[in-house]
């Protein structure tokens, strides 16, 4: 397990809490990066949509979805998803989670765990 483990979210949100609870009771060293503070550049927010697909990066659940008008909401494609991440970053699923070249999207125990052992 690299000692470098990234949690891309919010330091408000449910599931990123307890993913830093899960690392901290694993002993695993891990760092919450806040994207309303730190917000992931579009190169970053690219990647993330090929490996994990554009829709499932953006979160149509949350609050900040419930708030855009129709042109926004009508995301064609990635680089158009890049570009509401970009301008909305609460509008990511989260956490994103970093740990050397295995990339997580969201909070699931037994995947977490799997990287830790």
């Amino acid at each position: 397990m690299s000692s470098n483990v990234k949690v891309y979210g919010l330091k408000n949100c449910d599931s990123c809490r307890n993913t830093m609870r899960l690392f901290k009771s694993l002993d695993v060293p891990a760092t919450l990066i806040d994207v309303r503070d730190h917000p992931p550049d579009n190169t970053t927010l690219l990647n993330w949509c090929k490996r994990f697909g554009w829709t499932a990066l953006l979160n149509k659940r949350s609050t900040t979805w419930r708030t855009l008008n129709a042109a926004q909401k009508s995301v064609a494609d990635e680089h158009a998803a890049v570009q509401l991440l970009r301008d909305y970053p609460t509008l990511m699923k989260r956490p994103v989670i970093l740990c050397g070249s295995q990339q997580l999207l969201g909070f699931d125990r037994h995947k977490i765990e799997s990287l830790c052992t």
